[in-house]
């Protein structure tokens, strides 16, 4: 079952308008010109803590998992080699 037209439409239009809404902190509510030259985003992004620390998790916990499939692999391939 499908949702109502009228449902869809209110949908695609909060999600197509919420990004302008959303602050993720403070900071972006100047008026910014678009430029080509991202050297003051990089620096942002690389020097304010709101951006480095869920790096910084996101990275170890893919370290994380690297290592998890990596041992799991190797356990499951020496079980194969005991077994045959």
């Amino acid at each position: 079952m499908r949702p109502p037209a009228l449902f869809r439409r209110i949908v695609v239009a909060s999600a197509a308008l919420f990004p302008a809404l959303a602050h993720a902190h403070p900071g972006h509510d100047g008026g910014h010109d678009l430029t080509w030259d991202f050297t003051g985003e990089v620096v942002h992004h690389l020097s304010s803590p709101y951006h480095v620390v869920p790096l910084l998790v996101a990275a170890a916990a893919f370290v994380l998992v690297l290592r998890l499939a990596k041992t799991r692999g190797a356990s499951a391939r020496k079980s194969r080699d005991v077994s045959s």
